[in-house]
């Protein structure tokens, strides 16, 4: 019996002993990228009616209501913000907007007047 063990032994140690051939596994390479996401924005003034939406190209964001110009604010990826009175401009508040749009990339603002 002992020499059946010595030999089994000596088999494994022979074997383990020897240099093993690795195949390499492929990795994958992670590659970094933007992905788009969504911040919702709640109307203050529930009668509010929104008309349209414009970005310039520093990105600020201007909505035209019924209730006047509006803005965005305190808006995060999970947490939702407000649209409130924009007040960038005072003397924009006074005037009654028809329309918003962009030329060249900045705002251009038509009021009911002409």
């Amino acid at each position: 019996m002992k020499p059946i063990f010595f030999l089994f032994t000596l088999f494994v140690l022979i074997v383990s002993c020897n240099e093993r051939k690795t195949t390499s596994a492929t990795v994958y390479a992670d590659v970094p990228y933007t992905q788009d996401y969504s911040i919702k924005y709640d109307v203050q003034d529930s009668a509010a009616v929104l008309h349209q939406v414009y970005a310039d190209r520093n990105g600020v964001v201007k909505l035209l209501s019924s209730k006047g110009l509006l803005q965005p604010y305190a808006g995060e990826m999970l947490y939702p913000g407000t649209l409130v009175t924009d007040g960038t401009y005072r003397p924009m508040a006074a005037k009654k907007l028809a329309g918003i749009g962009t030329y060249q990339n900045q705002f251009v603002f038509v009021d009911r007047i002409g």
